[in-house]
């Protein structure tokens, strides 16, 4: 998995366990720019898994939607992916992400030059968090 650049495992439910074995045989990679991991039953260890497998990668799109990652899993993201600044998509869409989880995400938001796909649906923000979401996106010309 060394040269891989492009790894969609949406649909699988391959749960939290099979995420954190394909995380820890990605770590030495150093080509992945997009990972699709929609509706695969992953929870916040599994989303902390996730986080630190892309702390030190370049990542174009990450896309876990319809899973459970939770506030916890969310504040992970964002401390692995705060000075990702060409990451263009992030989907988050039902992941009882709370207001906590996307206040930890707001550097990336704020951080990236290129962000075209936002999708945090489905969450529970409040309106606390989507007030949040709004002012990261001041001046996003791209989005």
């Amino acid at each position: 998995m060394k040269s891989l650049s492009v790894l969609d495992l949406n649909g699988n439910k391959i749960l939290s366990d099979g995420c954190i074995a394909i995380m820890k045989e990605l770590k030495s990679n150093v080509t992945l720019t997009e990972l699709y991991l929609n509706s695969n039953f992953i929870d916040t260890e599994g989303a902390i898994h996730v986080a630190e497998c892309l702390e030190n990668k370049y990542i174009a799109e990450l896309w876990l939607s319809y899973n459970n990652i939770g506030a916890k899993g969310a504040v992970a993201l964002g401390n692995s992916l705060w000075n990702k600044k060409y990451i263009e998509a992030i989907m988050l869409k039902k992941n009882s992400i709370t207001y906590e989880g996307i206040s930890a995400l707001s550097q990336c938001l704020s951080n990236s030059l290129n962000l075209k796909e936002l999708n945090v649906a489905g969450n529970l923000l409040g309106d606390a968090g989507i007030e949040v979401v709004a002012n990261c996106l001041v001046g996003k010309e791209f989005l």
